[in-house]
Parts: structure tokens; C-alpha cells; sequence
């Protein structure tokens, strides 16, 4: 995300914490690991799936409006599910991330409105699996 000019990590993009500032900022939470059996809605033989990791992940938008906060997590959205698409995007192939290959990102359902905080700021948020070889 920070190389697609979505902010920087440490000023408004955060790993697993979603900071009082800035108004706008992501945020990004590991979830647990599904099981690896499908890839992309096909059954994978057990044989095949040494070394594949399915991690989900959860990223949270802040916006001081909610039209805001629902653009930036489409736009996210449209970024990430290109990753492993044969269809769409150029990242087809995979990309590989701090020494792990991602050659997979889904949404695992529409982004939604998590909250507003004290400071009425709108909290959007989208889970998504992926599926890595490392």
C-alpha cells in the first residue's frame, strides 16, 4: 500500500493499531489462518499444498466522512484482489512480500461501516484471505 502512494507505514498506515491520528489513516490486523484445501474455489490435492499458507487480514480505513472512508477501502480493494487475478491487473503472477509470495488475495465480503469514534470519524473496514508460499 505505501508503494502505491496509499500513505506511508508509521505516519498514516499502522500494523495492528489504529492510532488517535491522523483523522485519516489505514490500519492493518492479522486475523487467523484458514485452512488451506481451496485455492480460488478449487480443490487442492494434499500433495500440492506444502509450503502454502492461507493468512486473512483486516484493513480499517479512518475518514472524517463516510463517502471518503468507503472510496479509499474500494480503492485498496481494487489493488489487492489483482494480486493472483488471471483476469484482471498486473500483478496476474503474484508479487512477492518480505520474502513470502503471494499468489493470492480475496475479499472475504463487502467492505462495512465499523464505527464512528469519539471524534465522529467514520471506521470502515474489509477482511480479505490470502494464500502465500513461503
Amino acid at each position: 500500500m505505501e508503494t502505491n502512494a496509499y500513505g506511508t507505514v508509521g505516519t498514516d498506515i499502522f500494523l495492528s493499531n489504529l492510532p488517535s491520528s491522523p483523522d485519516s489513516c489505514i490500519a492493518i490486523y492479522q486475523n487467523e489462518d484458514s485452512a488451506v484445501e481451496r485455492i480460488a474455489g478449487i480443490d487442492v490435492p494434499a500433495d500440492r499444498l506444502a509450503g502454502i499458507k492461507r493468512p486473512r487480514f483486516r484493513v480499517v480505513v479512518r475518514e472524517t466522512t463516510y463517502d471518503a472512508a468507503m472510496a479509499s477501502i474500494k480503492a485498496i480493494e481494487e489493488e489487492l484482489v489483482q494480486i493472483g487475478d488471471e483476469y484482471i491487473g498486473t500483478l496476474s503472477e503474484g508479487v512477492e512480500i518480505n520474502g513470502a509470495f503471494y499468489f493470492r488475495v480475496d475479499t472475504t465480503e463487502d467492505a462495512y461501516e465499523q464505527e464512528r469514534d469519539a471524534q465522529d470519524r467514520v471506521v470502515v473496514a474489509q477482511n480479505f484471505s490470502t494464500a502465500i508460499k513461503i
